[in-house]
């Protein structure tokens, strides 16, 4: 009997050795030099790691400390037209130890198009000070805090996620088009600085949506939700037209001053005097919500 305790104690030792559970964080540094490049494409994809995007000076295009579970490729292609793959290649795992994180500087003064990736890990991107040429961000649960810079033009932006909460703010005089952000129920909340121009097209299922538009920041956004409530914070002699095209049981909450058109209070047109001819001005369509409110402040 004792014996084949001893067995059956083995053969637990032994799986529990073999299993995806006894993964344990591997740490590694990369890093490539400019050395003529004039524009970078970059994709940073882990599995759980937080993923940290900071500014670099120096010499290089890239500086990173990474921790990671699976095998770590880092691909360098291309001469004036750079392409970096750095990726977390890992199929089957199961992780619960602490936090891990991607620490990862870029250079600044080469104009950028970033795609992000982490399946469970937080996102901290402070991009304030590149020149973004595009941007994708796919996560699940992680919370995403984005700092987005000026520009002459517009760059797109998408973003994937499901119960992670989203915080973006565009510097002031920055011009950006968020093509895409589908959540399920993650908050969302966009900070539209002075000067800036926001486009949005925004979908989520329980998660609430905010925006909040500073003096002489314009904003089109069409927003889709099902119990998430909606606010749009704006300047008090902001030009402002809200479109209500489906509503159920939610509350519709509007400053006095606006006039309405439509049938019932839950939908049609609200808009403040002055719009039409206003050079700035914040234009929202709500294309469909169920049981969240909509309040303008």
């Amino acid at each position: 009997m004792r014996n084949r305790m001893l067995t059956l104690l083995l053969i637990l030792l032994l799986v529990a050795a073999c299993s995806p559970n006894s993964i344990e964080p591997k740490s590694a540094q990369r890093s490539a030099p400019v050395d003529g490049a004039e524009s970078a494409a970059i994709t940073l994809s882990s599995t759980v790691s937080n993923i940290n995007v900071t500014p670099l000076t120096g010499d290089n295009l890239i500086d990173a400390s990474v921790e990671y579970l699976g095998e770590l490729k880092f691909d360098v292609t291309g001469t004036t037209a750079r392409t970096i793959n750095f990726v977390d290649e890992l199929t089957t795992y199961s992780y619960s130890g602490r936090e891990i994180n991607w620490n990862v500087q870029l250079n600044p003064a080469v104009p950028l198009a970033l795609e992000v990736t982490s399946s469970s890990g937080n996102f901290d991107l402070n991009l304030r000070d590149f020149m973004l040429a595009g941007l994708e961000i796919h996560g699940s649960s992680g919370n995403m805090e984005l700092a987005l810079p000026a520009s002459d033009a517009p760059y797109p932006v998408e973003i994937t996620s499901s119960s992670g909460n989203l915080t973006a703010a565009v510097d002031v005089g920055g011009q950006v088009s968020f093509q895409s952000i589908s959540g399920s129920s993650g908050n969302t909340t966009i900070t539209a600085e002075a000067g800036s121009v926001v486009c949005a097209d925004v979908m989520t299922s329980s998660g609430a949506i905010t925006f909040v538009v500073m003096s002489g920041a314009s904003l089109d956004a069409e927003l889709s939700s099902s119990s998430g409530n909606i606010v749009i914070d704006v300047p008090d002699d902001a030009a402002v037209r809200l479109d209500v095209r489906s509503q159920t049981s939610g509350n519709v909450t509007i400053p006095a001053n606006y006039t309405h058109t439509g049938n019932g209070d839950k939908t049609g047109v609200w808009q403040t005097d002055g719009y039409d001819d206003a050079e700035v001005q914040i234009d929202v369509v709500i294309t469909t919500l169920s049981s969240g409110n909509i309040e303008i402040r």
